[in-house]
């Protein structure tokens, strides 16, 4: 590779020299033609001629050179530097390889540990032993920090010493962006390939294994202490024991054999070495459960980790690099230079610019993309010349977005092609998911189809998940914006070109922040999830028919939705169940109005459901784990496998926050998750260009009033997307009320920019605040009357009236509203039939 460097630097010093022969051959040929526009003599002319005849000579033989040069640094790089990196890139995919393979044993043996018996400790053992372990853990965490941080390094130097062999002109794009990506110069593309390498390795993430490494040092420290308390304890009863052993020989030598012994004066020196027995036995339990602790919540994320850290940094590494390696070293031999840039032609001419997405969204779901995977197909929009709106999620911001472009007065050749795009079939009305374990709702009243509500509307939907976003749009200078907004590859392999994009992928409910959330507590925000919900209720009602014991029903966090759950959940049991709400705020709906809170307090008291306030949830796990880890008997599985799982109950360990609680242990037959959600939007891809949306801590995109991506004018996001703060500086919050309001000035603000007017500031008008509190009873505080709240049947009348009226078209709202009334009037008839009956019975 020396000769390589030297060769270039040799060339560049022979293209310095031709740029001063051609400037000198310019200025002699401009005094050739001065003199001849002068009428100089013939002689004069010929000898300016001669000269200028030389120099040409002069530069042609640097710039022989220069191509015998080129052709050389080829051949070296052909014959040499292809072989070495193709070696290395093959010895580095056999070590990820093998690395993986040994990680993925070392999991696999920890998990078996863990599932053994519980780990005793030897009394005899020492504790010098667990801290020389803690010094070499350290010591571990500190190796794979710098051993991961080392190869970083290496790939980028290696791809800074490939680059200096490239020769950059120091120009700047129509953009004012200077090239220094391999690919925008038309390098070769083994650089490419190298510079992709550099890009991808710097994403490997080392933070989650180091993190379990010290969090193992953490509990090796922890038994370390627990171990010198326990051999503390184990002295001092020695010293109890030795001293009592004492006292019973000298007893035994004041007495003769006939005589009784004073025991009494023995017997409280007993009592104490008996106590401090019992306080021993109890320090070397916890010495075993630390161990125990050890091996479970210590030893074993590390391998986790380990395990994904190193597939994550095999994919990143060998995904583009092993078919990248296919295409420069596939053709050996003579044909080798050229088949290399017959390659690179079909290597550089993929999509290759910009930033790509990764997301994971409620209404497009995502997952990552492999670069091997076939070409996707392009999606064919009806009229190429109209604009072209992709809009991704079909929640109330997606879907009313959708229907406000529709309702808007277009011109024929600017009204947009308008593509809806969500994971599910139905839209869903979620303020009012809570009927549906009431029953006074149906499904398909506040969860139509898609199919159904766009029928009469030029607006297509796919029914699919994002896979893959690569926005193309970037600030350019001036206001105007031009060229393709960028394109969305879905899971079935479709690829969206838009000209605007709108995102409303909504969030989820947030369950990682408790150990064992996710697996036993259910959420509350989808439509699946009141399904679930309904018939986990309706499992326990059937097992606990005629039975005295109640449904035990914990419900999460006391903001409206927590509350409005138990309201209704309370009522759906009445004296069958137990309900028990959890707030790790000292108050029920702190930021409600107080009439709704009010209102809230006096409903959940009159259903007898316990408020726990001021505590947080620490922990939530199988009651009873030890017995149904036992083995089977010998007839075998139960037939009532699923009637046992149905009656499973959970536990939930409850820590106070404010002084004066004390810690408490519930019961549960059914847990229930209303606290935290987080914003779907995608991750972003490393990228040379500045493309990243950008996101708050929360995951949502930073807006402008405008409610467009700050960056990305063809990009806008509302509702748990959107990072929108009011005139205050605090963010919105992610309510139904603020995405209908944001997806109205969506629509206009779309209308304006393909338009070219001015776009609208997003203004939200706070219009009051509703909640439901069960079957014909709710709160409504409108914020235009100050103090007022309408409770009860008023109050709930009055809530789905407004819930009617904000329905998503006339049709469906024409069907729900003959729907309620028809049930409104079978009710009313009940209910006279029902006085009637009681009238006539009494009389």
């Amino acid at each position: 590779m020396k000769h390589v460097a030297s060769l270039r630097v040799l060339q560049r010093t022979l293209i310095y020299a031709e740029e001063i022969l051609g400037a000198i051959y310019d200025r002699e040929w401009e005094r050739v033609k001065e003199l001849d526009q002068k009428g100089a003599e013939p002689d004069k002319i010929f000898t300016r001629e001669a000269s200028v005849k030389r120099l040409v000579a002069k530069i042609s033989l640097p710039l022989v050179a220069i191509d015998a040069i080129s052709a050389r640094i080829h051949k070296l790089r052909d014959e040499q530097l292809q072989y070495q990196v193709n070696e290395l890139i093959e010895g580095f995919s056999k070590m990820w390889k093998l690395v993986i393979e040994c990680h993925r044993k070392q999991l696999q043996g920890i998990a078996q540990a863990t599932h053994s018996a519980s780990v005793k400790i030897r009394e005899t053992s020492g504790f010098k032993a667990t801290g020389k372990l803690r010094e070499k853990i350290l010591n571990w965490a500190a190796c794979f920090e710098h051993y991961i941080q080392a190869q970083k390094a290496f790939v980028k130097l290696l791809n800074e010493w490939l680059q200096r062999c490239i020769y950059l002109e120091p120009e700047e794009d129509g953009d004012g962006n200077v090239p220094v990506s391999p690919s925008r110069i038309g390098a070769p593309a083994i650089f490419i390939v190298c510079n992709d390498w550099c890009n991808a390795i710097a994403d490997i993430c080392e933070d989650g294994v180091h993190q379990a490494i010290l969090g193992f040092a953490s509990c090796l420290e922890e038994l370390q202490q627990k171990r010198k308390e326990e051999q503390r304890q184990r002295r001092k009863t020695l010293g109890l024991l030795k001293e009592f052993e004492k006292q019973v020989r000298n007893a035994s030598e004041m007495y003769t054999p006939g005589e009784v012994p004073l025991l009494d004066e023995l017997e409280g020196k007993r009592e104490e070495l008996n106590q401090q027995r019992a306080a021993h036995e109890a320090a070397f339990e916890l010495v075993n459960n630390a161990a125990s602790r050890c091996l479970t919540t210590g030893l074993s994320p590390i391998f986790e980790r380990y395990y994904v850290c190193w597939t994550n940094h095999h994919k990143l590494n060998t995904a583009g690099l092993s078919r990248a390696s296919a295409k420069l070293f596939g053709v050996r031999g003579s044909g080798a230079h050229s088949s290399l840039f017959a390659n690179f032609s079909s290597f550089s001419s993929a999509p290759n610019t910009g930033s790509r997405i990764s997301c994971s969204a409620s209404g497009a779901g995502v997952s990552a993309v492999s670069q091997s995977e076939t070409a996707p197909k392009m999606y064919t929009w009806p009229d190429n010349k109209r604009p072209r709106v992709c809009i991704l999620g079909g929640g109330f911001g997606g879907l009313y977005t959708a229907l406000r472009l529709e309702s808007l007065v277009w011109s024929d050749d600017k009204k947009p092609q308008v593509l809806l795009v969500d994971q599910s079939e139905r839209f869903v009305f979620k303020p009012m998911l809570y009927e549906l374990l009431s029953g006074e709702v149906d499904a398909w009243e506040i969860a139509p189809r898609f199919s159904d509500l766009l029928a009469s509307t030029g607006i297509q939907f796919f029914r699919d998940r994002v896979k893959l976003l690569h926005p193309f749009d970037h600030w350019a200078s001036g206001s105007s914006v031009s060229g393709s907004g960028g394109t969305v590859l879905l899971e079935s392999g479709l690829l969206i070109e838009y000209d605007w994009l709108v995102l409303a992928l909504g969030a989820e409910a947030k369950l990682d922040l408790v150990p064992g959330a996710a697996e036993f507590a259910l959420p509350f925000s989808t439509l699946e999830d009141a399904f679930n919900v309904d018939n986990k209720l309706r499992e326990l009602e059937r097992r606990n028919f005629g039975k005295d014991s109640p449904i035990r029903v914990a419900v999460v966090g006391c903001g409206y939705s927590g509350v409005e759950l138990a309201a209704t959940i309370s009522e759906r049991l009445q004296e069958r169940g137990e309900v028990k709400a959890i707030n790790v705020e000292t108050a029920v709906l702190p930021n409600a109005p107080a009439g709704n809170r009010e209102a809230a307090l006096k409903v959940l008291s009159s259903r007898k459901v316990q408020l726990l306030l001021g505590y947080l949830v620490r922990s939530i796990q199988k009651a009873g784990e030890s017995e149904a880890s036992a083995s089977p008997t010998e007839s075998g599985p139960s037939q009532d496998t699923a009637l046992e799982h149905s009656s499973q109950k959970y536990i939930l360990e409850l820590q106070p926050v404010e002084r004066g609680l004390k810690s408490q242990v519930l019961e549960a037959d059914i847990v229930l998750w209303t606290v935290g959600s987080k914003s779907l939007l995608p991750q972003l891809e490393r990228s040379d260009k500045p493309l990243q949306l950008p996101l708050n801590g929360r995951g949502q995109a930073e807006t402008d009033e405008t409610l467009r991506v700050k960056g990305h004018p063809r990009i806008f996001a509302l509702g748990d997307s959107s990072a929108l703060r009011d005139s205050n500086g605090r963010l919105l919050p992610a309510t139904a009320q603020v995405a209908f309001q944001q997806a109205d000035f969506t629509g206009w603000n779309l209308w304006a920019a393909i338009n070219n007017r001015p776009l609208l500031p997003f203004r939200f008008q706070n219009l009051g605040e509703m909640m439901t509190l069960g079957r014909n009873d709710a709160a409504l505080s409108p914020s235009f009357i100050e103090g007022l709240t309408l409770e009860g049947p008023i109050g709930h009348t009055a809530r789905k009236i407004a819930y009617l009226i904000r329905l998503p078209t006339d049709e469906h709202r024409l069907k729900v509203g003959v729907s309620w009334l028809t049930k409104s009037a079978v009710d009313s008839v009940a209910l006279v039939q029902s006085t009637i009956t009681k009238v006539l019975s009494g009389s």
